[in-house]
C-alpha cells in the first residue's frame, strides 16, 4: 500500500525533526521545507496529499504559500493544517477564510495533531482524483458529443476509416481547453520534466492551454512545437518556443494518435537537440500500432481515452 505523502513547511528544525519522527512511526512519508517558497516549491512537484504550513516563515508568508495552493487546480483540494504560534480569533478567522482546514496554536498535542491528519487523509483521500474522473467524464461527453463523425475518412497516416475523431474542434474551447490541459498535467504529479509540447498541428491548442494553466498554478513550464521540416526563412527552427537545452527532459502531447508517426518524428527532432523523451501523452489512441511503434523508440503513450471508450473497435 502507497504511504500517505506529508509535507511540513516549518522554520523551526527542532520541531520538524520531532514531527519526523512521530509520522515516520506512523508510516507516512515525509517531506521538509524551512521556508515558503521552498515549501511551494515542493507542494507543487510532490503533490503531497496533507500539508502541514506554518504562518510566519521566510521568503514567503505562510498565509500566501497557502493562498497559491487553493488557487492550483491540482493542489486546491490538500488538505492543510496551520500549525502556528498566532492564535487570537482575527488570525484563525484569516486561517479559514484563506483556506486552511485545521488551524492548530503552539504549543499543541501530538495525539491530537494526528488525530486531524487521520481524519483529513480519511475524508480526502481522493479528493483530486475524483475531481479529475469528472472532468474526463466531460471530456469525453464533449468528444462525443461535437469531435465524432462517421464516414469514410482519409487518416493523416494513409488509412481510411469510417470514422474520424477531430481533437482540436474540442482543445480550440475554452472548456475543452481547460479540460485536456488540466488532466494532462494531473498525470504528470510528481514528476520532474522540463518541457511539453508536440507535433503541429494538433499539440498547438493543447500546449498553449498547459503554459497558461501552468503559469496560473504559480508553476510555469516550458512549451513546444514541432513542425514537420524546419522553415526555410528565420531562425529556420523545427522547434518552435522557448530554447530546449540539452539533458533536459520533455513530454510529448498530442489530440489524437493512430499509428504514433508525427509522435515518433517529433521525439526524432528532440532527440537531435539532446532532449530526452519517455513519455508521451494523447486524447485519443485509436489503438492502430502508435503504442507499439513509440515502445521501439523508447517512448510510454499514456493516453487518455481510447477508441474503445467511444464504443469503437480499431
Amino acid at each position: 500500500m502507497e504511504k500517505n505523502k506529508i509535507l511540513i513547511v516549518e522554520d523551526e528544525v527542532n520541531l520538524c525533526e520531532m514531527l519526523g519522527l512521530l509520522f515516520k512511526k506512523r508510516g507516512f512519508e515525509l517531506m521538509v521545507a524551512h521556508d515558503g517558497l521552498d515549501g511551494l516549491n515542493k507542494a507543487k512537484q510532490e503533490r503531497p496529499d496533507l500539508i502541514i504550513l506554518d504562518l510566519m516563515l521566510p521568503k514567503l508568508a505562510g498565509e500566501e504559500v497557502c493562498r497559491i495552493i487553493r488557487q492550483d487546480v491540482l493542489l486546491s483540494r490538500t488538505p492543510i493544517i496551520m500549525l502556528t504560534a498566532k492564535g487570537t480569533d482575527a488570525d484563525r478567522v484569516i486561517g479559514k477564510v484563506i483556506g486552511a482546514d485545521v488551524y492548530m496554536i503552539k504549543p499543541f498535542s501530538a495525539n491530537k495533531l494526528l488525530e486531524e491528519i487521520n481524519r483529513l487523509l480519511i475524508e480526502t483521500p481522493s479528493a483530486i482524483e475524483d475531481e479529475i474522473k469528472k472532468m474526463k467524464t466531460q471530456l469525453l461527453f464533449l468528444l462525443k458529443k461535437e469531435a465524432l463523425q462517421t464516414g469514410n475518412f482519409v487518416l493523416s497516416s494513409g488509412k481510411t476509416s469510417n470514422y474520424y475523431l477531430d481533437g482540436r474542434i474540442i482543445t480550440l474551447t475554452p472548456e475543452g481547453a481547460f479540460l485536456v490541459a488540466s488532466i494532462i498535467l494531473y498525470s504528470l504529479k510528481g514528476e520532474v520534466i522540463d518541457a511539453i509540447g508536440g507535433p503541429t498541428l494538433g499539440a498547438d491548442p493543447i500546449v498553449g492551454a498547459i503554459a497558461a494553466l501552468s503559469h496560473i498554478n504559480h508553476a510555469p513550464i516550458k512549451t513546444f512545437i514541432v513542425r514537420k521540416l524546419a522553415k526555410e526563412h528565420g531562425t529556420q527552427r523545427q522547434i518552435e518556443g522557448p530554447v530546449l537545452n540539452q539533458g533536459e527532459t520533455a513530454v510529448l502531447v498530442d489530440d489524437v494518435a493512430t499509428t504514433g508517426k508525427a509522435l515518433v518524428e517529433a521525439k526524432e527532432a528532440l532527440d537531435k537537440l539532446g532532449v530526452k523523451v519517455y513519455k508521451a501523452v494523447v486524447i485519443v489512441d485509436r489503438e492502430e500500432g502508435a503504442q507499439e511503434n513509440l515502445a521501439k523508440v523508447g517512448v510510454k503513450l499514456e493516453p487518455i481515452f481510447r477508441i474503445k471508450d467511444f464504443g469503437l473497435s480499431p
